[in-house]
């Protein structure tokens, strides 16, 4: 099973500054890899699956499945904290 392997035992344990989870396709060992991510700030679609492990969530409604249209909208709020987290300083 996929709880064995190293190389996703590595990339749970590595603390990314962020993840961008790109589980579209309702894929299960993606959720559950995303939940266990070790990741300071994790970024994905708003779902039912998504709300209790994830940081930020957006919104694309259910009928919009472009990973293009979506990494739109990440960097679009990333700029956003990106810019008042400098203010902020």
């Amino acid at each position: 099973g996929h709880q064995n392997s190293p190389v996703i035992n590595n990339f749970i344990n590595e603390k990314f500054d962020i993840l961008l989870d790109l589980n579209f396709d309702n894929c299960k060992p993606a959720y559950y890899i995303a939940a266990l991510s070790q990741s300071t700030f994790k970024v994905g679609r708003l779902s039912p699956q998504n709300k209790l492990s994830h940081d930020f969530l957006i919104d694309i409604g259910q009928s919009n499945n472009s990973i293009d249209f979506f990494i739109k909208h990440v960097q679009h709020y990333l700029q956003i904290m990106n810019s008042h987290s400098y203010a902020a300083q």
